[in-house]
This record gives structure tokens, C-alpha cells and sequence, in this order.
């Protein structure tokens, strides 16, 4: 196993893996490797790539389009947010949703944000401590 040092880590950066290392229980250094381990393992935008491929490959999307939200997506800047500490919020959860709809509910409620979905049954699930705006056609 090796060791690695990182320097010229920006304060605000330190700062806020601090505070989600302390909000975690965890040594700084353990949820750094945590989080490092789990950023290199995960695949960069899977899940928006499945979708768009879904809808490709059902002819209700064009693929220039699929293509187009993809370039779009890589110009906001998307920011990724690790799940292990969103788990125990999601199980709470219970049955009523998807674990991935669970994750995303349990995300919108630590950033304290709505969540917009197009799935109107998320809107209505009991205990959500978020709203849920429900977006589309």
C-alpha cells in the first residue's frame, strides 16, 4: 500500500472535507481515503448516460440531443456528492422509494433544497423533509 501526501490543498477545501469528516465521526485522513477510494472507483456521470441512452434507444429522445445534454451537463460544472453518508438518512426512508430516488431525497434535504423530479408519486412519499418540485411536460 502506498502513502500519498497532498500539499496546496485550498483552505476551503480542507475546511469543508473537516466538517464532513467531523459530521461523518471520522478521522480526517480515513474520510479522505474514503472519499478518494469512492471517486475512483465511480464512473463519471453514469447514471445521466443511462438515461439518455434509455431514451435514445426508445426513440423518444434524438441522439443529437442526448449528445447536446451531455455537453451541457460538462458546462455547468455539475458537482458530484459522495452517498455513504447520505445511507443511514435513505434507510430511513423506508419502502416507500427507489434506494436511488431515497439518495437523491436524502442529498436535496442536507443541501437544504428542493429536489426537482419528474416523478409526481416522489412528490407525495411521507417523511420527506424537502420539498419536491415536480418538473416536465
Amino acid at each position: 500500500m502506498r502513502t500519498l501526501y497532498i500539499r496546496h490543498v485550498p483552505d476551503e477545501v480542507a475546511a469543508g472535507l473537516e466538517k464532513l469528516a467531523a459530521r461523518a465521526g471520522l478521522p480526517l485522513s480515513t474520510f479522505a481515503l474514503q472519499e478518494l477510494t469512492e471517486s475512483a472507483r465511480r464512473a463519471d456521470n453514469a447514471e445521466l448516460l443511462s438515461v439518455l441512452r434509455r431514451l435514445v434507444l426508445a426513440e423518444k429522445l434524438p441522439e443529437g440531443h442526448a449528445l447536446q445534454a451531455l455537453a451541457t451537463a460538462d458546462r455547468l460544472g455539475l458537482r458530484r456528492h459522495p452517498s455513504r453518508s447520505l445511507w443511514p438518512r435513505a434507510l430511513e426512508l423506508g419502502t416507500n422509494l427507489s434506494a436511488s430516488d431515497a439518495l437523491h431525497v436524502a442529498l436535496a434535504e442536507r443541501l437544504k433544497a428542493p429536489l426537482l423530479s419528474a416523478d409526481a408519486r416522489l412528490a407525495r412519499a411521507p417523511g420527506l423533509r424537502s420539498p419536491v418540485e415536480v418538473v416536465g411536460p
